[in-house]
């Protein structure tokens, strides 16, 4: 039985290699650029999304060390200036947030020898918002977000959505997709080694895998005194997922103060597990809500964090809405950074209930994005969009798209389309 097991395993991580090396990921070519023109990129995102894999694809020839292995850890840490001498023209190293110590050295290096393309380094924690990292080496470096799988890399699709939008010009239709596809898609996530899993061994995999960060990794730069708490923190925020977080209410709940909520929030950001979408306030009016919505960053770990079960999670509407809304914010946020975030994400809402989804800023334009699980859409389901074009108050074009699981794109007004939610990936 064991040896069945274990060549299942061999199998299946036979699989994941062969899989990421011919998938092509879409910051490969922002990495190749930074490194044409930075002495220094970073790239960053949480663990085990293919951070790795992609840094090594970019260069074959470079010199790599992880400080996974603890005796280059602790080579780094004694003697940052000696562990970073290597006879390549790169250097890839893995997971430096473990040895902050090698910042300052690496600054020492890039501005005695000046070349681009020195350092490419990888982060499964946010290295510059670490507590004890002072160095920012401004002006040396380029940091590059990794974000899990979008369903779009999956299907070897270009990042067209957002380039899309900017010329608001849509296909007139798109192929079809049941209400079970869609939610299938969300529970399989974005994680390399999981997405080829059966539904219950990927579950537990993404149990693990929280577990394995919240009891090893956190410990490289925080103290985290209430693991329990961050372990309940976590689920609560899976399950608020899109919603404005009432920190008061989660410390009274969880028996804590406000501040360690804040903190424990911050500690996941940092370790890309939750993202914050501020609110978009640039409005005369003081209705407007100033709290950000947070999203879980992976929709696959999400579902696995509440125990959802598929056919259950499809006749509960308001699953399905937090479902579906996570899922478009992950897709946005990773086309979103494959423009070195010259394009602004934010959300609208005030104390009247006026709610957009997503508002995106680009080049004096602004869109509202809505979100509907459902197949079908009419002209009521953009009356939110129609108000905010109509009270408007800064004076730049605004322009607003339904996002809905049908098939046919349909404009709604002169500037509001409805476009069917595979336009994301198609």
């Amino acid at each position: 039985m064991k040896n069945a097991r274990f060549k299942v395993d061999i199998a299946r991580i036979f699989i994941k290699n062969v899989f990421m090396q011919l998938l092509k990921r879409w910051q490969e070519k922002s990495v190749r650029d930074a490194l044409k023109t930075r002495r220094v990129v970073i790239l960053s995102g949480a663990r085990q999304i293919g951070k790795t894999t992609l840094a090594r694809q970019v260069s074959q020839e470079a010199t790599y060390r992880t400080l996974d292995d603890h005796q280059l850890l602790q080579y780094a840490k004694e003697d940052p200036i000696s562990f970073l001498k290597h006879d390549k023209s790169l250097m890839i190293i893995d997971e430096v947030q473990k040895a902050p110590e090698l910042l300052p050295a690496i600054k020492m290096v890039v501005d005695t020898d000046t070349r681009y393309g020195q350092f490419l380094l990888t982060g499964s924690a946010n290295v510059f918002t670490l507590p004890t990292v002072t160095e920012s080496l401004a002006g040396r470096v380029h940091q590059v977000r990794l974000c899990p799988l979008t369903h779009g890399e999956l299907r070897g699709k270009e990042p067209s959505f957002l380039s899309r939008l900017l010329r608001f010009d849509w296909p007139n239709d798109m192929p079809a997709l049941t209400r079970k596809d869609l939610l299938a898609m969300a529970f399989t996530g974005g994680f390399p080694e999981a997405v080829h899993m059966p539904i219950k061994q990927r579950k537990s995999w993404y149990t693990d895998y929280l577990e394995s960060i919240i009891v090893y990794d956190l410990k490289d730069f925080a103290k985290v005194k209430k693991v329990a708490i961050l372990r309940q923190l976590v689920a609560a925020l899976a399950a608020w997922s899109g919603k404005w977080l009432d920190f008061s209410e989660l410390a009274k709940g969880f028996g804590v103060s406000i501040e360690t909520i804040q903190n424990y929030i911050e500690l996941l950001k940092m370790l890309y597990l939750v993202d914050e979408v501020p609110s978009w306030t640039r409005t005369d009016y003081e209705r407007v809500k100033k709290k950000g919505k947070f999203f879980m960053t992976d929709t696959g770990l999400m579902t696995a964090l509440l125990d959802w079960d598929l056919d259950k999670t499809e006749i509960n509407s308001d699953h399905v809405g937090k479902l579906i809304e996570t899922l478009v914010f992950n897709e946005l946020s990773a086309q979103k950074y494959v423009y070195h975030n010259a394009l602004q994400l934010y959300h609208y809402r005030d104390r009247a209930q006026h709610e957009i989804d997503f508002l995106i800023e680009s080049s004096g334009a602004l869109f509202g994005i809505e979100v509907k699980a459902g197949s079908h859409v009419g002209t009521d389901d953009a009356q939110h969009l129609c108000w905010f074009e109509k009270n408007l108050s800064t004076p730049q074009p605004f322009y607003g798209v339904i996002l809905y699981n049908g098939t046919i794109s349909r404009r709604l007004t002169e500037n509001i389309v409805a476009v069917p939610l595979s336009v994301l990936w198609e």
